[in-house]
C-alpha cells in the first residue's frame, strides 16, 4: 500500500496536478486504508501502517516536507482529540484509584523505565551525553500506553483493572505536566551547551531547536530516515483516531452500564 500510493504520487507531482494540502489528506488516507485492510484479513493495523509508512518514506522520489507539516498540522488533530478525551473521562477515574503505589510506578516508568532503554539503545551513535539524555527523556511519548490499557481492559476481566488505569493515567497525566514544563527550559540549555561547544554556530540558531536538529549528527539521521517520520505521522495519527474511539465507547457503556442498574426492579 505504501508503495503504491507513493509511486501514485509521484506520478501526479511529476504532471503537477497536486496541490501540497492534497498530498496531506492522500497521506492520511494511506494509513487509514491500510490499517482497515489488515484488520480485515486479521493481521495488526498498527503494524501494517508502520510498515506503509516506512516504505512510503523510502520510495517517494519529491520534497517530502509535506510530511513534517502533516506531522505539525493536520495529523495532531486526532492525538489533541484523543488527549482532551483523556482528560475529561478517564484522568478522574485514575485519580479516584490513585495509591502512593500507583504514583511510584508512574515515576519509574517516566525515568528509569523510558531513559534507561534509550541510553542503551544510542550506545556507539556517537551522541554526548546531554543529548542522550535529551532523548531518554522526551522520547518516546505518547498515546499508545493509554490505548493498549483500554483494548486489554475490553478484551479481558482481571481484578486489578481499576490499578492498572489508575497507573497508566498517572503516567500519562505526570508525562503532560512534567514534559511540558521542562521542554523550552532544557530546550534552551541544549542551546546554549551547543552554542559553547560549535562556534561556527551563531547564537540564535543554538537556540533555534530545528536548527540545531538540523546542524547535528542527530539531524543527519533524521533526514536520511524520511520513511520513519512518515511512520510516526502514520502511527500517531491512527493511535490518536484509535484512542478517543475506546475512550467514546468505554464511557458509553459505563453509562449504559449505571442506566442499566438504576432501574427499578419489575421495570423493563
Amino acid at each position: 500500500m505504501g508503495w503504491s500510493i507513493a509511486r501514485a504520487l509521484d506520478f501526479v507531482q511529476d504532471r503537477d496536478w497536486a496541490l501540497e494540502p492534497a498530498q496531506g489528506v492522500v497521506f492520511l488516507a494511506t494509513a487509514f486504508a491500510t490499517f482497515i485492510i489488515a484488520e480485515l484479513i486479521g493481521g495488526n493495523g498498527f503494524i501494517a501502517a508502520f510498515v506503509a509508512g516506512m516504505v512510503f518514506g523510502n520510495t517517494y522520489r519529491h520534497d517530502p516536507h509535506f510530511i513534517g507539516e502533516f506531522m505539525e498540522g493536520a495529523g495532531q488533530i486526532l492525538p489533541m482529540a484523543a488527549f482532551f478525551g483523556f482528560g475529561a473521562f478517564l484522568l478522574p477515574d485514575g485519580l479516584a484509584h490513585m495509591t502512593p503505589q500507583t504514583v511510584i510506578l508512574a515515576i519509574c516508568f517516566l525515568t528509569f523505565v523510558r531513559i534507561v532503554p534509550i541510553w542503551l539503545s544510542l550506545t556507539g551513535s556517537g551522541l554526548p551525553t546531554r543529548e542522550k539524555l535529551f532523548l531518554g527523556w522526551f522520547g518516546p511519548r505518547g498515546l499508545a500506553s493509554i490505548l493498549f490499557t483500554l483494548i486489554i481492559m475490553d478484551e479481558f476481566d482481571f481484578p486489578t483493572e481499576d490499578e492498572l488505569l489508575a497507573c497508566v493515567t498517572m503516567s500519562a497525566f505526570l508525562s503532560v505536566f512534567l514534559h511540558g514544563r521542562s521542554a523550552n527550559p532544557l530546550v534552551r540549555r541544549l542551546g546554549k551547551a551547543t552554542y559553547c561547544n560549535d562556534k561556527t554556530m551563531s547564537k540564535p540558531e543554538a537556540y533555534d531547536i530545528r536548527r540545531y536538529i538540523a546542524q547535528t549528527e542527530a539531524g543527519r539521521w533524521r533526514r536520511r530516515g524520511t520513511g520513519c517520520c512518515s511512520s510516526l505521522a502514520l502511527t500517531a495519527a491512527l493511535t490518536g483516531g484509535q484512542t478517543l474511539s475506546c475512550i467514546w465507547s468505554r464511557n458509553l457503556s459505563r453509562k449504559s452500564a449505571s442506566a442499566t442498574n438504576s432501574t427499578p426492579a419489575g421495570l423493563p
